[in-house]
């Protein structure tokens, strides 16, 4: 995938945080208009599986982006992980983990892959400069949020919950294991 279309796809994050921001002064709002871009995610994909064709935009935004011929869990999965994070944990938990997955995961990615020269070696899909920007940018985007300690502790194990080869996944794995590492130290 070249470098536009890969800052296109993972710009795709970015309304997590405007999701996060909204849910401060509309949250039902906010959850609802998620919970329907998740279902209607589900129904192009069907549409496009079924009948040849998703949703106008949607479907054919997510045909585009994807990057195999697979159908692409990316987007519900981080849909589901933002949405379970704001319904079921306080705002400052919820705001670790959303941040980490739509900001961290983002330029983690792009860092590591056009400018990481050397894989880790358990994840061949994932680059050493990669993770390190990751832990740099979570630890950085948490502290408005939580303690330099937390922060630092929670940018760890996101990174390492990235590095793991469990491809589209890690938009699911990262804000639930954030949450719950985030609820266990007391934050």
């Amino acid at each position: 995938m070249n470098f536009k279309k890969e800052v296109l796809r993972k710009s795709l994050h970015v309304p997590g945080v405007l999701f996060l921001l909204l849910s401060i002064y509309f949250y039902w709002t906010s959850l609802l208009i998620l919970s329907f871009l998740i279902v209607l995610y589900f129904i192009s994909t069907y549409l496009r599986k079924k009948k040849g064709m998703g949703l106008p935009l949607m479907g054919d935004l997510t045909e585009f982006l994807k990057r195999e011929e697979k159908i692409d869990l990316g987007p519900p999965l981080l849909g589901i992980g933002i949405l379970i994070s704001l319904l079921f944990f306080k705002y400052q938990i919820a705001a670790c983990a959303v941040l980490q997955v739509c900001v961290a995961d983002s330029t983690a990615c792009l860092s590591g892959k056009y400018f990481g020269k050397k894989n880790v070696f358990y994840s061949p899909q994932k680059t050493y400069l990669g993770c390190f920007v990751f832990f740099l940018t979570a630890f950085l985007i948490q502290l408005p949020f939580t303690s330099a300690l937390h922060s630092l502790i929670l940018a760890a194990f996101g990174m390492i919950l990235e590095s793991l080869p469990f491809g589209a996944w890690d938009n699911f794995l990262i804000p639930i294991g954030i949450t719950f590492l985030a609820l266990g130290i007391g934050i």
